[in-house]
């Protein structure tokens, strides 16, 4: 197993990956690279995806074998009309570690994905174990709504997804190798997505949402994974958050003018959680953040509009019967925007909705459950025990 891993990695490294930031997070491990002379060399590198008898069919996938031995092969195109499509980890026995054929150094070899299923594809899962997708694997499927990407994923290629124009969930899961999942250059380019989360640490390149609409782009928590970085150049996106956990979270970017970028909405409700680098082309909408937040700064910094939410401190919560009341909490919403004639920074103070989380639990000893999120200052509950807080972060 160690030997067929060691094989299988090297030869998809020399093919695909691209230099990335690394992290030293404890219990994490390098994928396996070749030395510098063999790469160079690359025996049998060529040969390997030219050979057609390597060629075999399996149901509606055709596959090529990568090592006969190791059993590690990539399945190179999909060959029906089919709706919902699941690539596997195993086929015929062979570990399947890729899709698509690569673009190589001196020869370009052109691969059927996505064939037959470009105008028909709505739901694709991708089976752990597949560790590449390749350049073009699925661009042009417009129909796709559902994707599963597999864990351990090593790279998703260049135009990988280019052109998926009904995407709803992309989620990026954790590696366990250090350099994560690198997303190429224009990877989801001209895409519609309601949602990309990055629940695993990535490495990203260039403008890999290249004229792209993304309604949500989501940073949640995940243990061990801390800094993340982003590239909107190119890309429209309606609102980015980063879960308090999150220590850094930084915009990449060539800086050039004709990369520009839209982002309206930037939710931090983490105090210290840092925000670094911008590109001043990009068009940015306003930072919503809590009081004495670190990314204040960095807002300050490149004259971003900001606003900060506070709320009053909370009162007792009085009870009789069923139901629970307490006085009202203010809650205000201060922006503050650069004057760029004046050279100096406006505030602006207002009044909003105070929301409320209700939280309760049936004995004293158990574990206070959230029972509901209102703006109303009284609620009716069997339990015995309530608790009830404010809404002090952005939601």
């Amino acid at each position: 197993m160690k030997r067929f891993l060691s094989f299988a990695l090297c030869v998809i490294a020399c093919v695909y990956l691209t230099p990335v930031t690394t992290r030293a997070d404890a219990g994490r491990v390098l994928p396996p690279q070749l030395p510098d002379d063999t790469r160079r060399e690359r025996p049998d590198y060529i040969p390997l995806w030219e050979d057609d008898s390597r060629l075999k069919t399996s149901g509606i996938f055709t596959y090529r074998i990568l090592h006969r031995a190791e059993k590690a092969a990539a399945i190179v195109s999909v060959n029906g009309k089919v709706e919902n499509l699941t690539i596997p980890a195993v086929l015929d026995g062979y570990k399947i570690v890729c899709i698509s054929i690569p673009r190589l150094e001196d020869t370009y070899v052109d691969s059927q994905m996505p064939g037959k299923i470009k105008d028909s594809l709505k739901s694709l899962t991708i089976q752990d174990g597949v560790q590449v997708i390749g350049d073009s694997a699925f661009s042009g499927c417009k129909k796709l709504t559902t994707l599963k990407l597999p864990r351990n994923l090593v790279r998703i290629g260049e135009s990988a997804f280019g052109g998926c124009t009904s995407l709803r969930k992309v989620k990026i899961q954790d590696s366990k190798y250090i350099t994560g999942t690198a997303i190429q250059e224009n990877a989801f380019s001209g895409c519609v997505i309601d949602q990309f989360s990055f629940e695993g640490y990535t490495s990203i390149g260039d403008n890999p949402f290249s004229g792209s609409r993304i309604r949500e782009v989501a940073f949640p928590k995940i243990p061990g994974i801390r800094e993340h970085s982003m590239n909107i150049d190119r890309a429209q996106v309606e609102k980015m958050w980063a879960d308090p956990y999150v220590q850094s979270l930084r915009f990449e970017s060539m800086g050039w003018d004709y990369k520009r970028g839209v982002l309206q909405k930037l939710i931090v409700n983490g105090k210290k959680t840092k925000v670094q680098g911008w590109n001043r082309a990009n068009i940015f909408g306003s930072l919503y953040t809590v009081p004495k937040a670190a990314c204040i700064k960095w807002a300050k910094k490149y004259k971003l509009t900001y606003k900060v939410k506070s709320c009053g401190k909370m009162g007792k919560v009085t009870r009789r019967k069923k139901k629970a009341s307490w006085k009202k909490v203010t809650t205000t919403v201060k922006t503050y925007q650069y004057k760029e004639s004046r050279r100096k920074w406006k505030k602006n103070s207002r009044r909003t909705k105070t929301y409320y989380q209700v939280y309760g639990k049936k004995k004293k000893s158990g574990t206070y459950k959230l029972l509901k999120t209102t703006t109303k200052n009284s609620y009716k509950s069997k339990y015995k025990y309530l608790k009830v807080k404010p809404v002090t972060v952005w939601l």
